[in-house]
């Protein structure tokens, strides 16, 4: 008698790690699944070039960021807090672009893995039997009635076919039947094309992820500045040297640079416009130059709080002044330094004069200004500004991109899987020679693939070649 517990007995279906990791490969290489996540790549890419960008150094550091953001804030009102969160102010390193690229790059291994077999079966293992009905229906056809037996329409064919350099397959089953190919391996440029785009998307998360690119760091003459990013290493401005042309245009400019890591110097070079100094896979490129202020900076009792060389890297709207900004953290003070920029004709300022603006950190209101010569000490806004000398600046360009060869090897594997898959075209076709009621022999080729012109005119010339066979040989004769 059977029991209420006897359905207990019974073993359960159970799911093994096979059938689990298959549901996974089945899910990545769904075809509607890649174009959904390629669609989310482009959407999320385009909204991290519409949408603003905070730049790495600035979000390294959490006052700064926090700045950053109450400026955002203007634009974006009360979505800024929702796009923080979800890592829109940095797309490129957040963690949704990231998680999508990964999904996306295992879509394309998963299509790729299961097109790769299908490949090499129509490469090494070709079908070589179709139906008669084949010839009647294939999208590319052509036919020739020829004097010829069977047997020397045979060979005609197939050394038609070899001398055109096609493989030539008989099946010892169907002697009646070709198939003929050419640049069989061809369809592999596929293959290499999404290989390619794999590499490509591990050099971006590589960059996203560990790199950073700083496009204007300023280091005056003889001084040194933090590389920061977790590298540890400073640069020094050691020297510098620019030339003209007689139009007044730049020559060469180049930085005499040195690299430390703490107290010592790991490196040293002279660094030009594509000539860049690089160390621990951090480089350092020349992007620009000009001239600092060397300024000594005291409160109202004349004890130093400063002394700085700001970089006048700024130039106002009408090109006749550059400017500079220092930060004065205690203070709560933004210090703007201003002098006549290089050829200006309206200046109001004087060679050896500059001018200073004092603002309340992060603020538009002026707390005072006034000019100082050169050599002199004067007061703006109740601090006191001395005016030491003018110096150079070089400008740099300072970034690490762990995912350039990457990218690099990625874009030449995608050059030639395109020209493979473009200029090398798998050309197929079935050939069915039997014989003609009118005498003779009937020959008839086909292909399945997309329609050729080119390759459908290459058929019929070699039909008519065989239909003017007869001509040929009276000739010969």
């Amino acid at each position: 008698m059977a029991t209420a517990n006897d359905e207990y007995d019974e073993e359960a279906p159970q799911i093994g790690i096979g059938d689990f990791f298959g549901a996974i490969y089945r899910f990545f290489h769904n075809k509607k699944v890649g174009l959904v996540l390629i669609l989310a790549m482009g959407v999320l890419s385009l909204l991290g070039i519409l949408i603003d960008q905070a730049d790495p150094t600035v979000r390294a550091d959490a006052d700064m960021y926090d700045s950053w953001l109450e400026q955002a804030r203007t634009k974006y009102g009360g979505w800024t807090s929702v796009l923080d969160t979800i890592g829109f102010f940095h797309m490129f390193s957040s963690p949704l672009y990231l998680a999508v690229l990964v999904l996306l790059a295992l879509s394309i291994i998963a299509c790729t893995v299961h097109r790769i077999p299908v490949l090499w079966r129509n490469a090494v293992h070709p079908k070589t039997r179709v139906t008669e009905g084949f010839y009647a229906r294939a999208r590319t056809r052509s036919r020739a009635v020829t004097p010829l037996s069977v047997d020397e329409a045979h060979d005609r064919v197939r050394s038609m076919l070899s001398k055109a350099r096609f493989r030539v397959v008989t099946d010892p089953e169907r002697p009646d039947q070709l198939y003929a190919d050419r640049f069989r391996f061809a369809p592999f440029g596929t293959v290499l094309a999404h290989a390619a785009f794999i590499i490509i998307l591990v050099g971006f998360t590589l960059t996203g992820a560990a790199g950073f690119h700083d496009e204007n760091v300023t280091i005056p003459l003889e001084g040194r500045v933090d590389v920061g990013h977790g590298t540890g290493l400073q640069a020094e401005l050691i020297s510098f040297e620019d030339s003209y042309y007689d139009d007044g245009s730049p020559k060469d400019y180049v930085s005499d640079l040195a690299v430390y890591r703490g107290d010592q110097q790991v490196a040293r070079q002279s660094v030009r416009v594509n000539h860049p100094l690089t160390v621990d896979g951090v480089s350092f490129n020349q992007s620009s130059f000009g001239t600092a202020a060397d300024v000594t900076i005291a409160d109202a009792d004349g004890v130093g709080i400063t002394t700085q060389v700001i970089p006048l890297q700024w130039t106002t709207d009408d090109e006749q002044n550059a400017y500079g900004m220092v930060t004065l953290p205690d203070q709560h003070l933004d210090v703007y330094v201003m002098a006549a920029a290089s050829g200006a004709t309206s200046s109001e300022l004087a060679p050896g004069q500059v001018r200073i603006e004092v603002y309340g950190e992060g603020e538009r209101t002026l707390r005072g200004s006034g000019t100082v010569q050169q050599g002199t000490q004067g007061t703006v806004g109740g601090l006191k500004f001395t005016f030491n000398r003018e110096k150079a600046y070089a400008g740099l360009l300072v970034a690490r991109d762990p995912g350039a060869a990457w990218v690099w090897v990625g874009s030449g594997l995608l050059l030639v899987g395109i020209c493979t898959t473009m200029l090398a075209r798998h050309r197929r076709v079935w050939v069915r020679i039997s014989e003609d009621p009118s005498g003779g022999a009937l020959v008839q080729f086909a292909c399945p693939d997309r329609h050729d012109t080119s390759f459908e005119n290459r058929l019929d010339r070699m039909a008519a070649s065989l239909r003017d066979t007869v001509e040929e040989d009276a000739d010969n004769a």
